[in-house]
């Protein structure tokens, strides 16, 4: 069974599982979808602002660059949720979206083995976050992928593009990866040779 379906088994039931596999009507949105849906929504948003916050923090290397068309598939997919959700008569909820924003923020004061700028440690960090952020957002296109079945009017969402440009984001941000704990784990190893380097007479 796929992640979607196991999700669908979960807020349905089983029983009514398989009454909508039978291709009956299905009920209004419920309370479990609606607060995955809005939590995925406050994930989203503030996954904009977490990428934003990296590329600002690599604008002298390529990173940045490297980032933007990410960033921008980030900010098209909120709001195609956004969209989607007001199909489905959800609201989203502002509480959680300035909590998830305001985690995002908080993040900045995340240890990184450096008081005052900005480490490899931090970058390695950083692009981890994006990766599980990446994944996540895999997880809730193959859920509504899973269930236009069920709501027919999500049949032009295109959500099999929006998989097929993740699995190509996953690919980026791998290689961003490697890179980045390679060049941390080189400063690290310089620090420890300056360090250990006797001063001169």
């Amino acid at each position: 069974m796929t992640l979607g379906k196991n999700l669908l088994v979960f807020i349905f039931g089983d029983h009514e599982s398989e009454r909508f596999a039978e291709h009956e009507e299905p009920p209004v949105t419920n309370r479990y979808l609606k607060i995955y849906l809005r939590d995925h929504l406050a994930l989203g948003l503030a996954g904009v602002d977490f990428c934003q916050r990296v590329m600002r923090q690599n604008r002298d290397n390529l990173i940045a660059e490297t980032l933007k068309p990410f960033a921008d598939d980030l900010e098209e997919e909120a709001r195609a949720l956004t969209r989607l959700m007001a199909r489905l008569d959800v609201d989203p909820s502002q509480l959680k979206v300035t909590g998830a924003r305001l985690a995002v923020r908080a993040g900045k004061l995340k240890l990184n083995g450096e008081l005052l700028t900005y480490s490899p440690l931090s970058r390695l960090f950083e692009i981890e976050s994006l990766l599980g952020a990446v994944q996540t957002r895999k997880g809730l296109w193959k859920t509504l992928s899973d269930a236009t079945h069920l709501y027919p009017d999500l049949d032009d969402v295109p959500m099999q593009r929006y998989l097929h440009r993740i699995d190509g984001q996953i690919e980026l941000l791998e290689d961003l990866h490697q890179k980045a704990a390679r060049t941390m784990l080189k400063r690290g190893r310089q620090r420890e040779i300056s360090r250990d380097r006797p001063s001169a007479p």
